[in-house]
């Protein structure tokens, strides 16, 4: 049996383990939390980038190198088109030339021909004969012009190809980085979030705090489904192991082993109080699933309910040996304490307290 002097003063105080274990049981939460942080951060970094016309920054020796080309590429091609033209505009004054040379021939043959007709044919004679290489070679001159342009071109086309793929490649890797930032961040926020509920959560986390904060004696922890009707994940069932809140056991044997309990620690008591903060529902259900192991001429539990909100089963406390039904992650820690508490004042025989884990 307790005292008061054996319950201290509740401090908030976070066990790191305690609180790891807390938030990988709200795996779900973190998942979400940093997958809609990933996509807000990420998606808000491909809008920015396809309104603005972003044009990723590129650097390295291979794209310098690139572009250096086709800055050579183009003055080349530029440079070859500038002899083109001259070169053409020579042929043109060349087939002009022939045309004028013909023009005197007729004349010659018509006989037309004078002093100056013949000088002319002379000199045009002498041009056409020191042009007629000339053509010829420049031909060809253009003609290898020609194709080096095109080479050239299809060059340019290459690189600007590669620059674009690699443009393409760092802005995705842009968009990536800070999807990988936001699905980072989102962690953090979901850890502080659960770090804040942690902190909050005045329930009862495991059985250390009704023997270390309490003073009671641990009778027995019964494990029970941690929810009903609903298939857990293998990951859930692990850490539901981890965290003590699973058994093989099913919840029949869970039970059976309370009545055994019962019949082991007050084999001459007749009647057994059954009090706690819970609600009569959950105590009621305990009470009957443990009364159907027991003998019929054996202990019979009554639900006494929490004394603290009934002014008949206050009445009752001191009418039998009292037994505490508290579940962790449910019970409140001060609800208890008062209950303890006040049954240490009322002078009632309290036995001790059986730990329920999961759901009746």
């Amino acid at each position: 049996m307790t005292d008061e002097n054996k319950i201290q003063q509740e401090r908030v105080t976070i066990d790191f383990m305690d609180f790891f274990l807390f938030a990988l049981r709200r795996w779900r939460i973190v998942i979400v939390l940093a997958v809609v942080c990933a996509l807000l951060l990420g998606g808000a970094k491909l809008a920015v980038n396809a309104t603005r016309g972003h044009q990723a920054a590129l650097t390295g020796s291979a794209l310098e190198s690139a572009q250096e080309t086709i800055a050579d590429d183009e003055a080349t091609i530029a440079s070859d088109q500038v002899n083109m033209a001259s070169y053409q505009s020579q042929v043109d004054d060349l087939y002009a030339a022939v045309e004028r040379y013909e023009a005197l021939l007729e004349q010659v043959e018509s006989g037309e021909m004078t002093e100056t007709t013949v000088a002319d044919i002379i000199s045009l004679t002498d041009a056409i004969t020191t042009s007629r290489s000339t053509i010829a070679s420049r031909e060809a001159t253009m003609e290898k012009g020609q194709m080096e342009i095109d080479t050239l071109t299809e060059e340019i086309a290459e690189l600007t190809e590669q620059i674009n793929g690699m443009q393409r490649i760092s802005l995705r890797s842009g968009v990536v980085r800070r999807a990988v930032y936001g699905f980072v961040g989102g962690i953090l926020l979901a850890a502080v979030y659960l770090l804040i509920r942690y902190c909050a959560d005045k329930s009862v986390r495991s059985e250390e705090y009704f023997t270390d904060q309490l003073g009671l004696n641990l009778l027995s922890t019964l494990r029970f489904p941690v929810k009903k009707g609903k298939k857990r994940w293998c990951v859930d069932r692990w850490l539901d192991r981890a965290a003590g809140d699973y058994s093989d056991i099913p919840p029949e044997g869970q039970y059976e082993l309370a009545a055994a309990m019962v019949q082991v620690l007050f084999p001459d008591k007749d009647r057994i109080l059954v009090a706690g903060t819970l609600d009569s529902a959950t105590l009621e259900a305990f009470c009957q699933g443990v009364q159907e192991h027991l003998p019929e001429n054996g202990c019979t539990l009554v639900p006494l309910g929490n004394p603290m909100a009934s002014a008949e089963a206050m009445l009752q406390v001191q009418s039998g040996p009292v037994v505490l039904a508290e579940r962790i992650h449910h019970s409140g820690k001060r609800a208890m304490a008062d209950l303890v508490r006040f049954l240490c004042l009322s002078g009632a025989d309290l036995r001790g307290v059986v730990s329920l884990r999961g759901v009746l």
